[in-house]
């Protein structure tokens, strides 16, 4: 089983990647924006997750633990297959999961392409059930700050990518920030 690649990014298209690991090229599934903050030819490391598949054997990677173990918890939701929870971490944010699974907001993931009404109502569902029992590395993945959050969201809802939201909310963010100020400077930095 593989668990962790370390090596260089040598090509990035849309969700596939590939890693070279002194001389060998892994080819990896990853969620939209997990390279963001990754120049290519650049050193990096990478959380695996193996899929054995009928034909075929899939490495889905992940920029942090935290972001494998709830793809682990996603992928034991009856109906949600390794492809599905990939999509629902390239939309949302652990925090913004975390959220929906408190607040049971089914609505939020039949924007996740792939999803409809039914399943997302189950997957929430599931969610719920699961929060308090969230491997802890998840759990203090997932920001208190509702500020972050919504700063975030509102990012997303202007039609920018989580990953890039999510970079510039964290570079403008500091103590005691309304989210209108944090919206206003990270759409600053978003525009240069």
């Amino acid at each position: 089983m593989i668990g962790r690649l370390h090596g260089i990014l040598t090509e990035l298209e849309g969700n596939q990647a590939l890693i070279d690991v002194n001389g060998v090229g892994y080819e990896l599934e990853v969620p939209t924006g997990t390279f963001d903050d990754v120049a290519m030819t650049t050193t990096c490391t990478v959380y695996v997750h193996q899929v054995h598949l009928q034909d075929a054997m899939v490495l889905f990677g992940f920029s942090n633990k935290p972001t494998r173990e709830f793809f682990r918890v996603l992928i034991k939701i009856p109906s949600v297959g390794p492809k599905s929870a990939l999509a629902i971490l390239s939309t949302y944010s652990l925090t913004q999961l975390g959220r929906i699974a408190r607040e049971r907001d089914d609505g939020g993931l039949t924007r996740v392409k792939g999803i409809g009404k039914r399943s997302a109502e189950r997957i929430v569902v599931e969610l719920a059930n699961m929060v308090d029992q969230l491997p802890l590395a998840v759990m203090d993945a997932i920001p208190t700050s509702s500020t972050l959050q919504e700063a975030e969201s509102a990012l997303v809802s202007l039609g920018y990518r989580l990953g890039e939201a999510r970079k510039a909310v964290k570079a403008a963010w500091h103590e005691d920030v309304s989210v209108e100020e944090l919206v206003r400077k990270a759409l600053q930095r978003l525009s240069h």
